[in-house]
């Protein structure tokens, strides 16, 4: 079990979060546990992905710092992505002002980001 009701579960988001706002991970409140969780499931998907993989999964997942002894730190990927394909998981999206389909990071009407690539 993945926590015990005595436990901290601090690291899970609160349903009182205002919605649209970027999540925050809180990577270090991570207990024990929850790494053993995610160890069990990344060794269960890793012998999978030996067999049915293709090179260019399996490089991606070194590539971007996954491993089997913690839960991903989300901005450590984010960090190793952007330097590698000039993409991250979250939106640093600036608002314009011609109306745009909305981005799917940040829901915002208009992206930026978009634009400069049109």
């Amino acid at each position: 079990m993945l926590a015990a009701p005595d436990t901290p579960t601090s690291f899970v988001p609160s349903a009182a979060e205002p919605p649209g706002r970027p999540l925050v991970q809180r990577w270090a409140e991570y207990p024990p546990e929850a790494h053993a969780v995610w160890g069990t499931l990344y060794a269960r998907r890793m012998a999978t992905l030996a067999d049915t993989g293709s090179r260019a999964v399996l490089d991606g997942i070194d590539a971007i710092g996954l491993r089997p002894d913690a839960v991903p730190d989300l901005r450590a990927v984010n960090g190793r992505l952007a330097l590698r394909t000039g993409w991250s998981g979250t939106c640093r999206c600036t608002p314009i002002r011609r109306s745009r389909p909305a981005c799917s990071a940040s829901g915002r009407s208009g992206c930026a980001r978009r634009r400069r690539r049109r």
